[in-house]
């Protein structure tokens, strides 16, 4: 207080009453604008959160149907798997 002292002459050294209202009310000042900061850095957290989540979501949603239909059950409850990969019905030679 030393320094704004000498355009203020009342805050004295930095023990005078008027010095440490002055302080006090800069502290709560400056917790104020933190907090306030805060809450509007959570309130944006949210919503950043729940952009990210919810395309996990739907690709998780997505990925579960295709899975599904890739991989249905016939009417003799073989599992379909797709189309075979072999081009002939001919045996492989041994390598």
């Amino acid at each position: 207080m030393t320094t704004t002292s000498a355009l203020f002459p009342a805050l004295g050294a930095g023990d005078t009453m008027i010095a440490v209202l002055a302080s006090s009310v800069g502290v709560w000042l400056f917790c104020y604008l933190i907090l306030r900061g805060v809450k509007e850095a959570a309130v944006i957290n949210r919503i950043a959160t729940i952009a990210k989540v919810v395309p996990i979501v739907v690709f998780i949603g997505i990925a579960a149907v295709a899975f599904r239909a890739a991989f249905s059950p016939t009417i003799s409850g073989a599992v379909k798997t797709g189309p075979s990969r072999r081009s002939s019905s001919r045996p492989r030679a041994p390598c």
